[in-house]
């Protein structure tokens, strides 16, 4: 199945306002699991800058009443896309929760590392909507070098320092 890259192509286009990208984008991509709306509004609270301006503008128009309008995805994405400011680049912290988790398995602590604050239900959440390919690009897009991506997701155990 093919994906839809979600910082180079959806981020970007909620950012820019581009109401008609969701309605001309192929049934296959939105179907991908990186078109996944609750993610999408995590990630739009990650801003650097004008934190509370994303924060307030997502949870006013898209997480009140979610539940409601979670079928209608159309509809979703146009109140995403009244929330972009531009061009400019800010999805690079993530928000989480307070309640982060000790992980047993390699791929639960690099979840970890990149997620500090994530709790236990959006770590399965997170693994249940991502492919282990998914999570090897993840890691991939983080920095981390190839030898670190196998120590992860191969179970090797040699080498395990982080550069």
């Amino acid at each position: 199945m093919a994906k839809v890259d979600l910082f180079k192509e959806i981020l970007p286009a909620i950012n820019s306002r581009n109401r008609d990208f969701y309605k001309n984008t192929s049934d296959d991509l939105r179907n991908s699991s990186n078109f996944n709306f609750w993610m999408i509004h995590r990630w739009m609270t990650c801003s650097k800058a004008n934190k509370a301006y994303y924060i307030e503008l997502v949870n006013e128009l898209c997480n009140k009443d979610f539940s409601a309008i979670k079928d209608h995805t159309e509809l979703q994405w146009l109140l995403l896309t009244c929330i972009g400011r531009g061009k400019e680049q800010y999805w690079k912290e993530w928000v989480g929760v307070p309640n982060s988790r000790e992980a047993t398995n390699p791929i639960d602590k690099f979840l970890l590392d990149v997620y500090p604050n994530i709790n236990s239900n959006e770590l399965s959440l997170l693994k249940s909507i991502n492919t282990k390919n998914d999570l090897k690009q993840l890691a991939e897009d983080m920095g981390y070098n190839e030898d670190e991506i196998a120590n992860i997701f191969n179970g090797k155990t040699r080498n395990k320092s982080r550069k």
